[in-house]
């Protein structure tokens, strides 16, 4: 079988296991020094994320007062036409 792994790791430049002697043992180094590596870019998708959500956020919430603004421009022009009639208000 000779000293080679078969097993892909998750990290491509980091293979963690060490053949010793047809024995395996993990270097615990590269290990936490991926796992290091994995977790700055998993901080850095969730920042990406967290600046877009805050964008929809912003965005969300000036589409909410032009909502409420032209649906109060809507009832109150529906409450002058009903109390003035139509042909006073344009």
């Amino acid at each position: 079988m000779g000293d080679r792994l078969t097993w892909r790791p998750f990290f491509p430049n980091l293979n963690p296991y060490i053949i010793e002697g047809g024995r395996v043992a993990v270097d615990s180094d590269r290990l936490q020094h991926g796992i290091n590596d994995r977790q700055k870019e998993l901080h850095h998708a969730a920042d990406i994320i967290a600046s877009s959500a805050q964008r929809q956020r912003r965005a969300s919430a000036i589409s909410k007062v032009v909502i409420i603004i032209l649906g109060a421009i809507a009832a109150t022009s529906g409450a002058a036409t009903q109390i003035a009639g139509e042909k006073s208000v344009p």
